[in-house]
C-alpha cells in the first residue's frame, strides 16, 4: 500500500481503477490511510463484523489454507467483501489462469472468518526493528528493504 506520489498524482494513475468500484477522489480523501502504509509501520487492528468501503483490513489471503498468509488491502466492495491493493492493477483472484495469482491469493468474496481486523492506527518505522533482526532468516530472494517507503503529502 505504498503511495510514492502526492495524492493528485497517485489518483491520476489509479483513479480509473477505483471508479470501477464507485469510489471518487473525494471519497478516497475521506478514507483512513489515504497516503497508504509503509513497510516497517506497526499497524493497530480492531476486529469487527462490519467493514466499510475504504477500510484497510488484514485478512488471510488463502480461503482454505491451513497457514496464515496476511494481506493488508483496502475494501472496495462490501457485499461480498472485496479488497484491492492501492497500487495493484487488478484484484488478486484464486484462479490459476491469471498471472497475478500468487499461490491461491483471493481478495474477492472474503469471508468474515478470514479477516483479522480493520487498521485503525499505525506507528511509522517501529516495525523495522523486527524486520532488521529477522530479515537474514528469509530466503535470499525475499531479503531486502522495500523501495518507495516515504509517505506522500496531500
Amino acid at each position: 500500500m505504498y503511495h510514492e506520489q502526492v495524492l493528485d498524482d497517485w489518483w491520476g494513475i489509479n483513479g480509473d481503477l477505483y471508479s470501477l468500484y464507485g469510489v471518487s477522489k473525494e471519497d478516497f480523501k475521506s478514507y483512513r490511510f489515504v497516503n497508504g502504509l509503509n513497510k516497517g509501520d506497526i499497524i493497530f487492528l480492531v476486529g469487527g463484523k462490519k467493514y466499510n468501503k475504504g477500510d484497510v483490513i488484514v485478512f488471510n489471503a488463502h480461503p482454505t489454507a491451513s497457514r496464515y498468509y496476511p494481506i493488508i488491502h483496502r475494501v472496495v466492495g462490501t457485499d461480498p467483501i472485496e479488497t484491492k491493493g492501492d497500487n495493484n492493477n487488478l484484484q488478486l483472484v484464486a484462479n490459476p489462469e491469471f498471472s497475478n495469482n500468487r499461490a491461491g491469493v483471493d481478495e474477492i468474496n472474503i469471508s468474515i472468518s478470514r479477516i483479522q481486523g480493520v487498521a485503525v492506527g499505525r506507528i511509522p518505522y517501529l516495525g523495522w526493528v523486527k524486520l532488521i533482526f529477522f530479515d537474514f532468516m528469509k530466503p535470499a530472494d525475499e531479503r531486502g528493504f522495500c523501495r518507495g517507503s516515504t509517505q506522500p503529502k496531500l
